[in-house]
């Protein structure tokens, strides 16, 4: 079953660690502010409006679809 609560407790469960391990890997600090060679990413478009990180988001969507299939 797809939607089955052990899928969404270890979603859960993963994402806590990774937290977990974020913070004590930066000591505590928030990091923000990055500089404006990283920051400007956001504002770039790469085709019709989409951004760079939604294009991104979308090939790494569309390699796992296909290494998952």
């Amino acid at each position: 079953d797809v939607c089955s609560s052990d899928l969404l407790i270890f979603t859960l469960g993963t994402n806590s660690v990774v937290r977990g391990l974020i913070y004590i890997m930066s000591g505590g600090r928030t990091i923000e502010n990055f500089g404006g060679a990283i920051s400007s990413y956001g504002n770039k478009t790469v085709f019709a409006g989409i951004t760079l990180y939604y294009a991104i988001a979308i090939v790494l969507v569309a390699i796992s679809h296909l290494v998952l299939t």
